[in-house]
């Protein structure tokens, strides 16, 4: 029987999940696939890199899977020199050996090791009218293959996109993206919501299967709560596995459309008179700040809202807060919003709001570096999204400015109770005399996601328009990409006709 074996980042969900996609695929070809540090070891004793050296020797084929983590440690600096040596000495005598590097998840073409961008298979895959993942390696390995699947969804490529970002883009409302909590997970294939709450049971609960429904953070907390210590124990784990998020291609994304923003309507302290925000607001329920963190490695010049205050309070304390410029991931408070002067402006109508950077983070179920437990159940999760209030003037902004779900999750319950309590209400204020564009963007290759999100895709399979959303099926980074580009347009200079 044929071997191949594959290497990955052991932390990297997407990569796991496309290894159990390429399994299955090769074994109706009669094909093994063995998996470093898993499959390959079994019955060795001994290095462990001995014996992935060894296995090199042995395989007709190595995969070399990249997720959107990047290569691990050992995959990039170890295992991807060995891979290339062992090719070369195959060939030197006679033989050969395959190696593809495949980039999975939304991976990008620059986290390929330089030692081995020349042998890529997917340099250009689905977002630019490729093929994807599972087929290009399988092309690579055995030539033409017809696959037992169902066929996706064909994505708008750029020209296709442009009548949407044209209507997107329009500097003087600004631009709101909802950030969906299966946003990552559809982009970048991981599991979604479910995998926090995986593994603050994995630990309590090692020899149960455990379903992804009861992963979600709510009633994984509730559950770890019981079994071991109480919530403040859960909440520290919680903020231990979020620290260590790194931002991943989508924020970046995001991040790089937010600097084309910040050149629209530069911060300032000085008041202005300004009521309409007129910026980029980025609404999200996530607690993690990989989006912040991203924001913060361009040097983009934002402000976040928090909303944040004791369990027993409906209504929450809204805290404006500024990053510092020395100090990644840590915010000074600039003023409680409603409680004092510090940083308003006096405008004509003679309300006073805060002065807000062009490029907003709003965080309605607070943050990790919340001074206090964050919401964690189900119930104190709704609540604070109830709770939330958003001050002047972002629902006028919310009313005007065009407007994206990036994502799937509408039948998340805590996407659904956003969007009842903060966003159709706004939109439905609107005035009818403007025509506000307002899309959900479906990633066009989206990941597996857990039990919820799949039943969401069969329920609006086919249908255009949601809850007055229009429905956009796409490659998420590209339209992001589109979005930064036009802005950028947008900005330069109209040349008066000769």
């Amino acid at each position: 029987m044929p071997t191949a074996l594959y290497l990955y980042n052991s932390s990297d969900t997407a990569s796991i999940a496309f290894c159990a996609s390429l399994q299955k695929a090769l074994s109706g070809q009669g094909w093994e696939l063995l998996v470093d540090y898993n499959g390959g070891l079994d019955g060795f004793e001994g290095p462990a890199l001995g014996r992935i050296a060894q296995l090199m020797g042995e395989v007709e084929v190595i995969v070399y899977a990249i997720g959107p983590l990047g290569p691990g440690p050992v995959q990039g600096a170890i295992e991807a020199e060995a891979a290339l040596l062992a090719k070369m000495n195959r060939e030197r005598s006679g033989g050969e050996l395959k190696l593809i590097p495949v980039l999975v998840g939304g991976a990008e073409f620059k986290q390929i090791p330089a030692v081995l961008t020349p042998l890529a298979t997917q340099a250009d895959n689905l977002s630019r009218g490729g093929k994807d993942a599972l087929t290009n390696v399988l092309r690579a390995m055995l030539g033409e293959v017809e696959l037992e699947q169902r066929a996706p969804e064909s994505a708008p490529k750029l020209t296709d996109l442009a009548p949407h970002v044209e209507r997107l883009s329009q500097l003087k409302r600004g631009l709101t993206l909802f950030i969906s909590p299966y946003a990552v997970s559809d982009v970048h294939s991981a599991l979604g919501p479910g995998d926090i709450g995986r593994k603050l049971l994995v630990d309590q609960l090692p020899f149960l299967e455990i379903d992804d429904l009861m992963c979600h953070p709510w009633v994984a907390v509730a559950a770890r709560a019981l079994l071991d210590g109480g919530r403040d124990r859960a909440w520290e784990e919680i903020r231990q596995l979020l620290d260590e998020l790194p931002p991943l291609p989508l924020h970046d994304r995001i991040a790089d459309l937010a600097m084309a923003w910040s050149a629209v309507r530069p911060a300032s302290l000085q008041p202005q008179a300004r009521y309409d925000f007129g910026g980029l607001l980025l609404v999200t329920t996530d607690l993690d700040m990989r989006l912040e963190r991203a924001l913060w490695n361009r040097h983009v010049n934002f402000g976040r809202l928090r909303f944040t205050g004791p369990e027993d309070k409906h209504t929450l304390r809204t805290v404006y807060e500024r990053p510092l410029a020395q100090q990644p991931l840590a915010f000074e408070q600039v003023q409680v919003v409603g409680e004092g002067p510090d940083h308003v402006e006096t405008t004509a109508s003679g309300r006073s709001v805060p002065n807000y950077e062009p490029v907003m983070v709003v965080k309605l179920l607070d943050c990790v570096s919340s001074e206090s437990c964050p919401p964690l159940t189900a119930i104190q999760m709704l609540r604070a999204i109830q709770g939330a209030s958003m001050p002047e003037p972002m629902p006028r902004h919310l009313q005007k400015a065009p407007f994206v779900m990036l994502g799937g999750g509408l039948l998340h319950p805590l996407v659904s109770f956003a969007l009842a309590t903060h966003f159709l209400p706004n939109f439905e204020r609107a005035s009818s005399e403007d025509e506000v564009p307002r899309y959900f963007a479906m990633h066009s290759s989206p990941g597996a996601g857990d039990k919820l999100r799949r039943f969401e895709r069969e329920c609006i399979e086919g249908r255009r328009r949601i809850y007055g959303l229009e429905r956009l099926n796409c490659d998420i980074k590209l339209l992001l990409a589109a979005l930064k580009s036009q802005t950028e347009l947008n900005l330069k200079p109209k040349r008066e006709p000769a």
